[in-house]
């Protein structure tokens, strides 16, 4: 669990692509505000480390093509 731009997640997956980790999200929808149907929207955000904790960032046009691609990879398998 985590956050993102001040939105609830639980992290499902990480990949490494050139020494950067990516991870892919998935909202938890806030049960006040959204459908209880809702199963939330995936996020690809990249991980860096700020002052020792591990923080979600969203990456460049060109991280996120490449880690979308190797998550589609991913679970396509």
């Amino acid at each position: 669990k985590g956050e993102y731009f001040a939105v609830n997640v639980d992290e499902v997956q990480r990949i490494d692509i050139d020494g950067k980790v990516f991870a892919l999200l998935v909202e938890v929808p806030d049960s006040e505000d959204d459908d209880a149907d809702d199963d939330g929207d995936a996020i690809v955000a990249r991980v860096d480390v700020e002052d020792g904790e591990e923080v979600y960032v969203a990456p460049t046009d060109e991280e996120f093509d490449a880690a979308n691609a190797a998550f589609d990879e991913l679970f396509s398998e």
